[in-house]
């Protein structure tokens, strides 16, 4: 998960250098950054299904070296005759190869990790996922100053190939057996995980068509807050260090820089609020409460931060103030540190209303998702070719973070999914 988020964010500092090497403008580095998106869109379904039927860590493996080979490719991609078709056509393959990534590892936490530990499971899985766009902004930006831009593809595919290798000859037996398509822990209730009526693998599809009415109404305002979420995500793992550059003025490689610090804050607030909300429900706190506040603190923070991020902007506070600057820097670490906390709401939630569906229904949630984010690139771009700057982008994300705040705290109250 780390190297899955790495790999998406070298191609937003790259493309800084990209952009000038073949002359694009900032509409089309928008169709190069949602290009990602298109084949990661493509197969979230397909990438759910396959990790509760053959089980997360394998998917998960299998799809690092699919996609590692589409990261290596780039550069030759870039050094065709037609270099933007090629770029979009490779950045869909990444993209498509990768989108079993966030499906399969909620499949895995789902079927290995005991009900009272989700929280805290999921979050570090996703802190290590948050990791991986500090830990790739922060070597990338160097690697390209020394080396230029196309070294940077070639060590990170090679990278992740070499780590689905070693993960496949290192994987423990018991993610490797499958009986009837229920994982060891469901074979065996005594390892810690709660297995309930409802986790019944077939017809998860013929149970969303059989739902109630209002649970029709859960899943589609699960996908709109999904869509929220995923709409100011990508956005910020694609524009981050166009954002530091162009308008808070660092070089290349320092864009990159100061681009992982929020990352690292929201690793670390990833983690901690999975912690928390554990505690807070080991204490006594019904679940669904728990995830509640956990949203508000996930679409309020956001929405908070970069609407004062744009009055920073649209005052022209930025660019010469090194007190300005700091302050907008630690009003991004905020917006992506508090969008963290949804990994022990929305993500968290998820896993206690549909525990057998998880990586299934994730995947279409995160297809929708995906056209959020693709809609979010190429609105970026064309915004910021028309503007030249940021404020505009920055208010259109958070009334969307904003509408996802309210239509959770109208329509999530904790009933099951898929009853039995």
């Amino acid at each position: 998960m780390l190297l899955a988020s790495a790999d998406r964010t070298i191609f937003s500092l790259a493309s800084l250098a990209i952009a000038s090497d073949l002359n694009l403008s900032m509409t089309t580095v928008g169709i190069l950054q949602s290009a990602f998106l298109w084949g990661y869109g493509a197969t979230q379904v397909v990438g759910g299904v396959a990790a509760d039927a053959l089980g997360g860590a394998r998917v998960l493996l299998f799809g690092l070296l699919l996609w590692s080979v589409a990261v290596a490719a780039i550069p030759a991609s870039a050094a065709s005759p037609f270099p933007v078709a090629t770029l979009v056509a490779a950045r869909a393959l990444f993209g498509a190869a990768s989108g079993c990534a966030v499906p399969a590892a909620a499949a895995a936490v789902a079927a290995y990790v005991p009900r009272d530990r989700k929280s805290v499971g999921l979050s570090t899985v996703f802190a290590a996922f948050n990791c991986g766009s500090a830990f790739g902004l922060a070597l990338a930006g160097g690697v390209i100053a020394a080396r230029g831009w196309p070294s940077v593809f070639t060590a990170f595919g090679g990278l992740g190939f070499a780590w689905a290798v070693l993960g496949f000859a290192l994987l423990p037996e018991a993610a490797k057996r499958r009986k009837h398509g229920r994982t060891p822990s469901q074979e065996t209730p005594s390892q810690g995980t709660i297995v309930t009526k409802n986790e019944d693998r077939t017809g998860w599809l013929d149970a969303v068509l059989r739902a109630p009415r209002g649970l029709l109404g859960q899943l589609a305002a699960l996908a709109w807050c999904h869509a929220c979420v995923n709409f100011g995500f990508f956005q910020l793992q694609s524009w981050l260090p166009a954002y530091m550059s162009r308008d808070l003025g660092f070089t290349l490689g320092g864009s990159g820089l100061v681009a992982a610090v929020p990352w690292f804050v929201c690793a670390a607030a990833s983690f901690f609020s999975g912690k928390v909300a554990d505690a807070a429900i080991e204490n006594g706190a019904e679940r669904w409460r728990v995830r509640r506040v956990a949203m508000r603190v996930a679409t309020l923070g956001p929405c908070v931060s970069l609407f004062s991020l744009a009055l920073l902007n649209k005052l022209g506070f930025l660019g010469g103030s090194g007190s300005a600057t700091a302050l907008a820097v630690a009003l991004v670490a905020c917006t992506l540190a508090t969008q963290a906390v949804a990994i022990a709401g929305f993500h968290a939630y998820l896993q206690d209303v549909a525990p057998a569906r998880a990586g299934a229904f994730l995947g279409v949630t995160n297809t929708l998702g995906v056209f959020a984010g693709i809609a979010a690139n190429v609105a970026t771009g064309a915004i910021l070719q028309k503007t030249g700057a940021f404020d505009l982008v920055f208010v259109v994300t958070a009334l969307v973070y904003l509408s996802s705040g309210l239509v959770w705290e109208k329509n999530m109250r904790g009933k099951p999914l898929f009853p039995a």
